[in-house]
This record gives structure tokens, C-alpha cells and sequence, in this order.
């Protein structure tokens, strides 16, 4: 979350715009937003990946129940787990990933869901703000979903209101300016801001994109391996020594 309340912003931009007294809040705020889907067009940020459970919608038609609405401000599924919470923990095991396809592939092969056996969902498609899964569930699922998200709006009047964006708020500020510098018809400074936003945005997304505890050598050794520790409580241990 950033650190300028939507009120400082205000602030920071007439200043860069010489204390002009012809831009109202609401041309602000939408400025503001501009900025912001620029931000989110360029990169998912690490700030706006968050994961949701939500109870699949049952009604024992396939019809129906083959749709599932993912949250609001959804931009990016990157996994979408289905979760067999029926029976407590002792059914967690039956749980697993639905992978995504193309619309295109997905219509050709299952143009009608409901007309299979519902079960599991193996697969889905995401058109708009719609999943459509195949097949369709046979029993009230929960599902896991790992996904990015547009950033809230400002709204004009909340003057606390902050970014969801975390340490960009010199970035949001310079892209204001570059917008009003071109509407006011000064091609210099929105040149100057323009490159400077660019600069912000590429430093931003290259200390994202550190992460320096990601393992990428070589796979979680317990899983599947020689166990240590209580192996029996380990469902994925093929073997012991001693």
C-alpha cells in the first residue's frame, strides 16, 4: 500500500503543475486512475497477487453450475485449485489444480459442459469475467483461487484514500504530470515526465522481480524422497532408512 493519502497527491500534483487553479479533484482522481492503469497494464506486481476461497455455486444443474464469477478486480489467474472440503481434512487429499484453457480450443472440445457427467472439473475457460469449467461439479466445491488484481479506484472526496500500489507513489505522481503537461499543451515537460515515469516503472518492476529465497536448483526434497523426521505422517515418503 502506498504512503500519500489521495489528499497529498492532490497536493504534489498541483505543485508540479505550478499551483494552477483550474483543475478540479475530480480531474485529479481521474488522473490518478489513469496512472494506475498504466501501472497495472505494464506489470502484475507482487502487491496486487492475493488468493481467495469461494463456494462454487450448486444447484445440482450442470447448466448452472458449470459457471463460476472469479472476485471483482480480477486481472490474472495464475492457479485455480479445487478444494474437497466435504468430508473435513480427511478428504483434502482428493483435492487438485483445473488447468486453464484457450476459449477457442475449450468451445471446439466441450462446446456443452452440462451434457457431461459431472465430477471433478479437470478444465476451464476464462471469457471476460466468466469461468466455465468442464466438467461441471458434482458436489459443492471450494475453490482456491491465485490471482492478481486491478487496483481499487480513487474516488473523488476520500481525501485519505491511499494506492493499493506499495512504493509507487513518485510513479503515480509522474504520470500525472506527463498527462496534464500534454493536455496543456506542453509537449517538453510531458516528454520529461514521460521518460521519468518510464525510469520509475522499470526500476520498479526490476526490484519486483528480486526474489532471492526462490528455489530454483532443485525440487522440495521431502516430497517423494527418504523421509526425516515423523515419515509416517508423510503421505508422500516412499522410503525409510533404518
Amino acid at each position: 500500500m502506498g504512503v500519500l493519502t489521495q489528499a497529498d497527491f492532490y497536493t504534489e500534483i498541483l505543485a508540479g503543475l505550478g499551483n494552477r487553479q483550474d483543475v478540479t479533484n475530480q480531474r485529479l482522481t481521474l488522473a490518478l486512475n489513469l496512472a494506475q492503469s498504466r501501472i497495472s497494464r505494464a506489470y502484475d506486481f507482487s502487491e496486487m497477487a492475493t488468493v481467495a476461497f469461494a463456494q462454487m455455486s450448486f444447484t445440482s444443474n450442470p447448466a448452472i453450475d458449470k459457471y463460476m464469477i472469479p472476485p471483482p478486480l480480477t486481472k490474472t489467474i495464475h492457479s485455480f485449485v479445487c478444494l474437497d472440503t466435504s468430508a473435513g481434512l480427511s478428504s483434502m487429499g482428493q483435492s487438485r489444480k483445473v488447468v486453464e484453457k484457450s476459449w477457442r480450443w475449450f468451445d471446439q472440445r466441450f462446446p456443452a459442459p452440462e451434457w457431461l457427467p459431472p465430477n471433478w472439473p479437470v478444465l476451464y475457460k476464462r471469457w471476460g469475467n466468466v469461468i466455465v469449467m468442464a466438467p461441471a461439479p458434482y458436489l459443492q466445491f471450494t475453490a482456491q483461487l491465485s490471482f492478481t488484481t486491478f487496483p481499487a479506484p480513487f474516488v473523488t472526496g476520500a481525501g485519505q484514500q491511499t494506492s493499493e500500489f506499495t512504493n509507487k507513489d513518485d510513479l503515480l505522481i509522474s504520470y500525472c504530470l506527463g498527462y496534464f503537461s500534454k493536455l496543456y499543451g506542453r509537449i517538453d515537460k510531458a516528454t520529461y515526465f514521460e521518460g521519468l515515469a518510464k525510469e520509475q516503472l522499470d526500476e520498479a518492476i526490476d526490484k519486483d522481480d528480486t526474489r532471492p529465497d526462490l528455489e530454483t536448483s532443485r525440487d522440495v526434497p521431502a516430497l517423494g524422497g527418504i523421509a526425516e523426521g515423523p515419515y509416517w505422517a508423510n503421505p508422500w515418503v516412499r522410503t525409510s532408512v533404518g
